[in-house]
């Protein structure tokens, strides 16, 4: 079922019409991340995927990012110990599957979610995970941003409403 919702929500939002930015060169060292083994996974074993996820948090341009991302959500899709949660009124922000930094960004914000999990033993509300899902979405958009990435203004409005604290209220209700 996770995965049937995840991969509606990719299709919703390939189908919003809104501009693209492509995918910039990349930038720095390699994060040689890899996918996590399937099937449930120690304490230490998830604690080194949340700690993968924040490292790609900060390096979301690093050469090996979409590979990352991709090893990343494989196991996310096929995890028994993590789930997080995709709303239609955030599935603007998960871009389609096309390459986009926004589509890069999108399942940052699913990886974030699912390292806020880990982190705090899953001992989160739905709400509570989709807003650190967000805000890990925003840390990597910011690190791009670092790397020359020019501004996207659906972002620069959330960052916007992060700061004012409405990042919750931006996101909409699920």
């Amino acid at each position: 079922m996770p995965r049937l919702v995840l991969l509606a929500a990719l299709a919703l939002a390939a189908c919003s019409g809104s501009s693209r930015t492509a995918m910039p060169a990349p930038v720095g060292p390699p994060l040689g991340i890899a996918q996590p083994p399937s099937g449930a996974l120690s304490d230490a074993q998830l604690d080194r995927v949340a700690a993968d996820i924040r490292r790609l948090e900060a390096a979301p341009l690093a050469p090996d990012a979409d590979a990352a991302r991709a090893a990343l959500l494989r196991w996310l899709t096929g995890s028994p110990d993590v789930s997080v949660t995709v709303c239609s009124s955030s599935a603007r922000y998960l871009g389609g599957g096309d390459g986009s930094l926004q589509s890069a960004l999108g399942l940052q914000s699913l990886l974030s979610e699912a390292a806020f999990r880990i982190e705090t033993e899953g001992d989160v509300g739905r709400d509570e995970g989709r807003v650190a899902g967000a805000e890990g979405m925003l840390r990597a958009y910011e690190a791009a941003r670092a790397g020359g990435v020019a501004e996207i203004a659906s972002y620069e409005a959330l960052r916007t409403a992060r700061d004012d604290d409405r990042l919750a209220d931006a996101l909409g209700s699920c």
